[in-house]
């Protein structure tokens, strides 16, 4: 199975006003982008295929679903609303290179600013050392207790040692 993509979904899609206003072929609609979008949320428009793939007759975007979807500077290429948000929360603050990589294409098709990553990274980073200093004191804190315990076995090795030398 290759290109298999995996992702969180909301299981209390079911129970939101906007959804359940939509109607069946809609729905069907709103699964499919979903599902077949890439990791950042980024769907290259096909209304065709997608018209083929579920049965459901569409010249263009339903008129339910254009409030989900958000224009990007290319023509072809919508960005599912708060997807980023649900699959990767705080996704602006967080390090990792799968985040990094979708940050890049939000930021190519004009979904996220430049500027605005910058200051959510920056702001970041200033937690982390914060967090990390905190950290440093706990671990340093744990490092003290073992050289009091080794200190403790080493006296009760000595004390051993003595006892059993005058016996």
């Amino acid at each position: 199975m290759q290109n298999v993509k995996k992702r969180f979904t909301d299981t209390r899609k079911w129970e939101k006003e906007w959804f359940l206003s939509l109607e069946c072929g809609d729905k069907l609609v709103w699964l499919y982008l979903l599902d077949t979008c890439d990791e950042a949320g980024l769907w290259n428009a096909n209304w065709r295929l997608c018209s083929i793939l579920t049965g459901v007759d569409l010249d263009g975007c339903p008129k339910a679903l254009k409030h989900q979807l958000v224009k990007t500077n290319h023509d072809k290429v919508l960005y599912i609303k708060d997807f980023m948000d649900f699959q990767y929360p705080d996704y602006m603050v967080k390090r990792s290179p799968m985040i990094a990589k979708c940050v890049r294409r939000l930021i190519k098709y004009g979904v996220v600013s430049e500027k605005e990553y910058s200051v959510a990274q920056s702001n970041s980073q200033s937690d982390y050392q914060s967090d990390s200093s905190v950290a440093t004191t706990v671990q340093e804190k744990e490092k003290e207790k073992e050289k009091v315990k080794v200190k403790e076995i080493v006296k009760d090795a000595i004390v051993i040692n003595k006892i059993d030398v005058s016996l």
